[in-house]
């Protein structure tokens, strides 16, 4: 997808967005950025998005307002209206193919890494949460980064004193030393007293 094209989605009347790899927007507060970025993740990764509602048992059925519900949070069934459009370059959606499980068929997995603006929602006392521990009413993209966040610090991160920058995931960094692995643990440490 190299355009996502809008038309009466919430507050934003009009919008004629082209993407990059990396997509950044500042303007401000309540002007539709957020909801703007959720409706792209929903758009590019809607058979994914419904698998992972449906794997914690979260079901809709056919109700549309309940499903924008659960995906942008509780009181957002109104953002789509009878003259809300939506299209890419090359296809036009309509709600019902964005959360109705029949359409589109299976999930090739997510092309959209969501890191949202309410992140702080992610770490509730100094611990990471997972997906099924927040209300229905909170939005996916925010259940779905603690949930990974969550899964990363139990899984990678619980295995090594060196939180980042991590081998050989920037090119020209090779890793952690025992003076950076003392300095990120600092530097974590003073973020979570914060």
């Amino acid at each position: 997808m190299e355009q996502l094209h809008l038309k009466h989605f919430g507050p934003i009347q009009q919008a004629q967005v082209m993407l990059g790899d990396l997509n950044i927007s500042v303007g401000p507060q309540a002007s539709g950025k957020s909801l703007f970025w959720q409706l792209f993740k929903l758009v590019s990764d809607a058979p994914a998005v419904r698998e992972e509602f449906l794997r914690f048992n979260i079901d809709w059925g056919k109700d549309s307002k309940g499903f924008l519900n659960l995906y942008f949070g509780e009181g957002m069934q109104y953002l789509f209206s009878g003259k809300t459009r939506v299209a890419t370059e090359s296809k036009s959606f309509d709600l019902e193919t964005l959360f109705d499980r029949r359409k589109n068929g299976a999930s090739n997995g997510e092309s959209v890494f969501y890191i949202p603006a309410q992140r702080v929602m992610a770490v509730r006392d100094g611990l990471t949460r997972s997906f099924q521990e927040f209300r229905a009413g909170d939005p996916f993209v925010v259940r779905e980064f603690s949930d990974k966040l969550h899964n990363l610090v139990q899984s990678e991160f619980a295995q090594t004193a060196c939180l980042f920058p991590q081998a050989n995931r920037l090119n020209s960094y090779s890793g952690c030393g025992a003076e950076e692995a003392g300095l990120a643990a600092s530097m974590v440490a003073q973020y979570a007293a914060s």
